[in-house]
């Protein structure tokens, strides 16, 4: 059974008809695959099986919006600076602004 009460897309329920999979929009239901369009929440880990998973990596934000990866980056360069020389030097604005402008 697939999921999808945080969802918007409709192609979802083409997908689960072709895969012979039910789908549901009950939090309390069991399910197989939560599909969630925005970040995991972090109560649904603690919730879930063994055998259940969902679309989105917990936390993957941090790498994926560029502002936060810049940040990360420069931290573990700060951190170990022989293991992190493999990006530009790189700034996030306004907060670096003072740097960027040094």
């Amino acid at each position: 059974m697939i999921n999808i009460c945080y969802t918007q897309y409709e192609v979802l329920e083409d997908a689960a008809r072709e895969s012979n999979f039910r789908l549901s929009t009950d939090e309390e239901e069991d399910w197989d695959v939560w599909w969630i369009d925005g970040p995991i929440f972090t109560s649904l880990l603690h919730k879930m099986r063994w055998y259940q998973r969902t679309n989105h990596l917990p936390d993957v934000f941090a790498l994926a919006r560029k502002n936060l990866l810049a940040r990360n980056l420069n931290m573990m360069q700060n951190a170990l600076p022989n293991e992190y020389n493999f990006f530009p030097q790189t700034w996030v604005l306004p907060s670096d602004s003072k740097n960027f402008k040094d």
